[in-house]
């Protein structure tokens, strides 16, 4: 027979029944119950319903919802219902295809970097899953193309395919801090130049948001904690913006060396700094958001980045990661 425990704070108090596993000749009752302190108090804030949400790239929504709009994959709809605890889940659609993706339009030239077309087969799959869920969406925009054009006819197709119910927020691009660094999709160059920075892209999301749906926007949508420190600025400049977006990931396939802490091992994600230590990298930036009343969600977050190593990736410690990193990102406030 196993003890009842009960924890208050960081208190466990071990019941009297405990005696029940021992001996019959030491099973007396004990006069008072057995306190044991553990670590420091527990806080007590409360965590959303909605807390945990799941990021998918355009591409992956028929590849596990299934390509048939009118036969959502119910084994996907019962998983994500499952992360969720049965409340209704935010899903983000976007990430690396929120630049790499466009709505294709009578006379309009496909942008250079594009690699994928959305159709309607492929928005109504996005609103039918969101209808099974009752989720509401984040939906990535192309703002790499540099396009009002583009951006435009990409919002509105979606936001007519889903239902503007469904749309919690409209985000603009993805990891801008990236586009003098990285390839846009098949360009072969970067989608902007070198000198590209955070004020070029304030201008840019300023100016191409105009042309979008009168909705709630999210953003600055960016991975590098250098750029955190923009969120005040940015949100005096974005007045639209509800939800302020930023990605986290606690190791780094790319120019990194074995011997630095955010190289990929097991026992660097693991390590503190990976967790209590990635939590305390947006605080300041929840801060900020919540003075202003505006939400702040990580809206991707995963192990590695810049490239994989499943012996970590795939491995029994990134699930405890995940569960360790969840409650460290809540205790600063995430939304």
């Amino acid at each position: 027979m196993l003890p009842r425990v009960s924890a208050l704070g960081s208190v466990l108090i071990l019941a009297a029944a405990a005696a029940a596993a021992l001996p019959a000749q030491a099973a007396r009752p004990a006069a008072h119950p057995i306190l044991l302190t553990i670590g420091r108090p527990a806080t007590r804030q409360s965590i959303a319903p909605d807390f945990l949400g799941l990021s998918l790239e355009y591409w992956a929504v028929p590849a596990y919802a299934g390509p048939n709009p009118r036969r959502i994959n119910p084994v996907f709809v019962q998983l994500i219902r499952n992360l969720t605890g049965g409340s209704a889940p935010v899903l983000r659609i976007g990430g690396v295809t929120s630049d790499n993706t466009w709505r294709p339009t009578k006379g309009g030239r496909r942008p250079a970097g594009v690699v994928f077309a959305l159709t309607r087969r492929w928005i109504r799959t996005i609103g039918n899953l969101a209808s099974k869920l009752d989720a509401l969406l984040i939906l990535g925009i192309n703002l790499e193309a540099d396009s009002t054009t583009v951006a435009a006819a990409e919002a509105k197709a979606l936001v007519a395919g889903v239902g503007a119910g469904r749309v919690q927020a409209l985000e603009l691009g993805n990891e801008p801090e990236l586009y003098s660094t990285f390839t846009w999709g098949i360009s072969g160059a970067p989608g902007r130049p070198a000198g590209w920075d955070f004020a070029a892209f304030d201008r840019d999301f300023a100016r191409i948001s105009t042309a979008l749906p009168d909705l709630p926007l999210a953003g600055p949508v960016v991975g590098q904690p250098s750029w955190f420190g923009y969120t005040k600025r940015f949100l005096s400049d974005q007045p639209r913006v509800a939800i302020v977006t930023l990605h986290r990931y606690p190791l780094q396939l790319c120019y990194l060396n074995p011997s630095q802490i955010h190289y990929p091992s097991i026992a660097d994600l693991l390590a503190a700094a990976n967790s209590r230590g990635l939590a305390s990298s947006v605080a300041a930036a929840v801060r900020t958001a919540h003075a202003r009343h505006v939400a702040l969600r990580i809206d991707e977050m995963n192990t590695i980045s810049c490239g994989d190593d499943p012996a970590v990736a795939q491995s029994f410690a990134s699930a405890l990661w995940s569960l360790d990193v969840l409650f460290e990102v809540a205790r600063v406030g995430v939304d």
